[in-house]
């Protein structure tokens, strides 16, 4: 087995922007609010389902939702006032969105207002539930009663009604939670995801106000950076790695209305999954080789029996697979500690069984425990890890550069102390132009056809380190503490750092 090199490719494969699915990440029934009703098993009650469309900051019905960073919907008028924060617009990425904040009423946490986004799902269902309330106004609906006046508990806007009344004393008057039964179905047509047509399970909001399933998006923009449902283009220090929690509004829906359907979807989106469930929890099959990196392609030539049958199970796999980890080895215990999901792009089979193999990094993973497959490669059971919160990188940066001096416009750094009194933007902008001038001497890895397969050099701090670490010579060891890093921050002066040694390094060689 073996990494070969890719100049012997005329391959060319784009970095696309690559997550895989967790669908441990959390319980359904941690994601429920402290005091969320549950669902009675015979009747519900109709002063706990207008609980569940109250806005969590007053006691009145959700309107005009917004989502927040951490979950929660609130509506747009209980936004507290925004103020600006400080000694961030300076820092990576430096968006004016980004500048004015919001202390949440829900966690107590600062929220920048770019990233409380409109909830386009939820403001639909609470639409159709406000006109519905309004219609039993004028019913004889069972139940529909002390659903109205629960709801008016909450200071429900009589709004006009989608449905002509006498319809639905028709249609549900002789049940015996008619009206539950009305919402329940209106509802229900509401709370499929759009890609795969099935009731949402952990529903992640875009920044654009679309909302999915969790693992449904993130396989999605392993394709395109974009949203399904408008196109428009998610920036990558919002899919990087930055998912969030889920649609908490949403979550509350779908757990008290259909909560048996939620258990039933568990089990088939584990089943579903990149790597299917083992009893044993080993299910990762690892290729000890290299190093990996997300967004960036890996080429490989496999001939090792043990990796020919690794690849034939990865895949013909039917069930959502064609993922494996790849590792680098390690002389102490085996594998490195950290490594990359790798997703197969193209898989060329040769006949004396020998096959290529193209793939593109998705996300990262530390290793639990290992274990060795009767085939002979290890298997791994493994634990995603990310990048910390957007606001996090932000305030690290803040806190770093606030005491530092002020450089000129033309400052170049000529130590690795000096990357650390540079912004995020200064330490990219210094690294693209050695990149540039680097080019001049036609250094091997700079060379046609590497950027044929990796690309050109990119101007973006979240993918530039990924780039850099996948075709400039430096020892192994380097590119794990690249991998292991979880800001941008610190894996852009990782690689300025590396800049610094070979522009030194080219200096005494000219000499």
């Amino acid at each position: 087995m073996g990494a070969f090199d890719p100049t012997d490719s005329s391959t060319e494969l784009g970095g696309q922007s690559a997550l895989r699915a967790e669908v441990d990440r959390e319980d359904d029934a941690d994601q429920l609010r402290a005091g969320s009703p549950e669902p009675g098993h015979e009747e519900k009650d109709p002063k706990a389902i207008a609980q569940i469309f109250q806005c969590p900051v007053g006691p009145h019905i959700l309107r005009d939702a917004i989502k927040l960073p951490c979950g929660q919907c609130l509506c747009k008028t209980c936004l507290p006032e925004s103020y600006t924060r400080a000694g961030v617009e300076k820092t990576w990425p430096g968006t004016s969105d980004r500048i004015p904040g919001i202390r949440c009423p829900c966690c107590d946490l600062e929220h920048p207002r770019g990233d409380c986004w409109p909830d386009y799902l939820s403001n639909r269902a609470l639409k159709k539930v406000q006109s519905l309330v309004a219609t039993l106004c004028v019913s004889t609906v069972k139940n529909g009663k002390k659903l109205v006046e629960a709801f008016e508990a909450l200071h429900l806007d009589s709004t006009a009604p989608e449905n002509d009344a006498d319809s639905l004393i028709e249609q549900e008057g002789g049940k015996p939670n008619g009206a539950i039964d009305k919402m329940e179905s209106i509802l229900r047509r509401e709370m499929d995801c759009a890609i795969c047509h099935s009731l949402l399970y952990q529903p992640w909001t875009t920044p654009c106000g679309h909302t999915f399933c969790h693992h449904c998006i993130i396989r999605s923009l392993e394709i395109s950076p974009t949203c399904p449902s408008c196109r428009t283009k998610l920036l990558r220090q919002h899919i990087d790695n930055r998912l969030g929690p889920p649609n908490d509004f949403i979550v509350r829906v779908t757990k008290y209305f259909w909560s048996e359907d939620l258990a039933q979807r568990r089990e088939h989106v584990r089943n579903e999954s990149p790597y299917p469930p083992d009893d044993t929890g080993l299910n990762t099959p690892l290729f000890v080789c290299t190093v990996s990196f997300p967004c960036m392609p890996t080429l490989l030539h496999v001939f090792e029996y043990k990796y020919r049958m690794m690849m034939r199970r990865v895949w013909d796999d039917g069930n959502g697979g064609k993922h494996f980890g790849m590792v680098l080895p390690d002389d102490h215990n085996g594998t490195a500690r950290v490594g990359v999901h790798l997703r197969i792009e193209e898989f060329t089979r040769l006949p004396d069984g020998r096959s290529y193999v193209e793939t593109a990094g998705t996300s990262r993973f530390r290793i639990k425990r290992r274990g060795l497959h009767p085939d002979g490669y290890v298997i791994a059971e493994v634990e995603e890890f990310e990048d910390v919160s957007l606001w996090e990188e932000e305030n690290r940066e803040a806190d770093e550069i606030i005491s530092a001096p002020s450089l000129p416009a033309d400052f170049e750094p000529t130590t690795r102390d000096d990357l650390n009194h540079m912004t995020t933007k200064e330490l990219m902008n210094f690294a693209y132009v050695s990149i540039r001038a680097l080019r001049q001497d036609s250094p091997a890895w700079l060379h046609g056809r590497i950027l044929t397969v990796y690309g050109q050099c990119p101007d973006d701090p979240a993918l530039f380190p990924w780039w850099l670490g996948s075709i400039i010579p430096t020892t192994e060891t380097q590119k794990v503490r690249l991998l292991e890093q979880v800001t941008v921050r610190e894996r852009m002066k990782i690689c300025c750092g590396w800049i610094l040694d070979w522009n030194a390094q080219r200096r005494s060689s000219s000499w």
